[in-house]
């Protein structure tokens, strides 16, 4: 049950941490590009 939990807030850090990543990517390609 511990470990489901554990990978399940893993999950959810992995998804947060993604979803940053592309924000940043995109206002790197806006910022690089002008659009």
């Amino acid at each position: 049950m511990a470990e489901e939990v554990s990978n399940l807030f893993l999950t959810d850090i992995d998804i947060m941490n993604l979803e940053k990543t592309i924000s940043e990517v995109k206002e790197i390609g806006n910022n690089v590009y002008g659009t």
